[in-house]
Parts: structure tokens; sequence; C-alpha cells
């Protein structure tokens, strides 16, 4: 093999590297959309703060505040729309996103979460380039990364398994519906009254216990491409959400 013939085998991986050092000039690349839903989720989760350091009921917020709540509508249409935009990001997170993506084992009994820690490292950023324009966006990620509350953004679309494309396999951002019925089931002690359907935003209803409404966001269940058993990290979330 001659010199050439190295340099022509070694030019697509040196390209990749140069692409990943200079992902923070990117606006529309994975790294920068993680960091803006993170950034939506955690001014939404800040305006909910500030809501109950006013002294305000949140679910009574439309009536108390109509400016705040039209401001978290804004946020949470961002969210949806940044969502989406994940989901559908060709081929999903990039080859070597992170320096180390290694989960560790848990079987000594830990926390289902602890495995993804390396995410907390200090130089296992998307954001490698040694300019110093990048210093900050590093910083934000660093930031947002060690945040309780966004930690599942960051582990859901770096360890979510890679989906594989099928012909039939639709490109619109709202999943299609089933034919089949679904049933929806209360454990509660309070019975469902009713419940509302919203026309406006896929996936979200209105239920009515009889002393008060619930609104709920079941469009994960909704979507057909959704598969809980071959997806470990969405396990993992859901069982750590069940322990808080």
């Amino acid at each position: 093999m001659t010199d050439s013939d190295s340099d022509i085998e070694h030019e697509p991986a040196v390209a990749a590297k140069i692409q990943q050092q200079q992902s923070y000039l990117d606006p529309n690349s994975y790294a920068w959309l993680i960091l803006r839903l993170a950034l939506v989720r955690q001014a939404f989760y800040r305006v909910k703060q500030f809501v109950g350091l006013c002294g305000l009921d949140f679910s009574e917020i439309g009536t108390q505040s109509p400016l705040i709540r039209c401001s978290l509508l804004t946020l949470e249409e961002w969210m949806y729309s940044i969502t989406a935009e994940l989901d559908r990001f060709p081929g999903g997170c990039p080859e070597n996103f992170l320096r180390y993506t290694g989960t560790l084992s848990t079987n000594a009994g830990g926390p289902s979460l602890c495995k993804y820690r390396c995410i907390l490292e200090p130089g296992n950023t998307p954001f490698n380039s040694l300019d110093k324009n990048a210093l900050p966006v590093r910083r934000l990620w660093l930031y947002l990364v060690r945040q309780e509350h966004l930690m599942d953004v960051f582990i859901r679309y770096i360890f979510k398994p890679k989906r594989t494309k099928t012909g039939s396999e639709h490109e619109t951002s709202v999943p299609l519906l089933s034919k089949e019925p679904r049933k929806i089931v209360q454990r509660e002690q309070d019975p469902i009254n009713c419940f509302a359907v919203n026309q406006s935003r896929y996936g979200w209803i209105v239920v009515s216990s009889g002393r008060e409404l619930q609104e709920m966001d079941i469009s994960s269940i909704l979507s057909p491409e959704t598969d809980w058993m071959d997806d470990p990290v969405h396990l993992d979330l859901s069982s750590a959400q069940l322990k808080k």
C-alpha cells in the first residue's frame, strides 16, 4: 500500500473529526438541537419555580396570570418542535458524538441512571474544538448536563438505540394513529368521570376524576414507533421516574 492510498483511507476519519470540532458553528447540528431543547426545558422549569415563589397556584395560572400561561404554552410548543427535529435527525446520534459513551454496570444495585454518569465528565462534550470561541458553549453544555431535571434529555438522545429504517417508515412529524382501540387504566381510587381530547395538541387529554382535572401527555403511547422493551434507555428513565 502506498502512502497516497493510506491518506485516502484516512480522509473520511479526518473529515469526520474536523466536522465534529466545528460542530459548535452549526446551529442545526445534533449537539445544538440537544442544547436548544435543554435550554427551553430549563426556561420552563425556572418559570414554574418563579410562579411558586410568587405564591401563585400553578393549576390556576390560566386565570391568575394569562400572560405567564401564554409564555408557558409557547415554551411547550418550542419543546415539541425541537423534540420532533431530534427524533427525525438523519441517522440519530452521530458516531463518536462524545469522547466516551460507555455505560457502566449497575449489578451492585445502584440507581439505574448511574451507568450514564460518563456524560458528567468535564471533557466529555461534543464541543471539543481548540478554538477559544467554543469555550462558552462547552461551559453551557457542562452546566445543563448537571441539572437533575434535564439529565433525561441528554441520556435519551445520546444513548437511545438507533432505529432500523423500514420501507413503510413515514417521514411525517406526527405519527399515524393505529385503528386499534386503546384502553386507559385508572389505578387511583377515584374513577374517571369523563375526559376530553385536545384537537390542537396531538397526544394531550384532560381527565376528570370528580375532584380535579388532570392534563396528560399520552403521545408516547400512541406512537407506532414506540417499542419500550427494546429500548433500555427508555426503561431506565421510566424506572428512575417511578422511584421519585
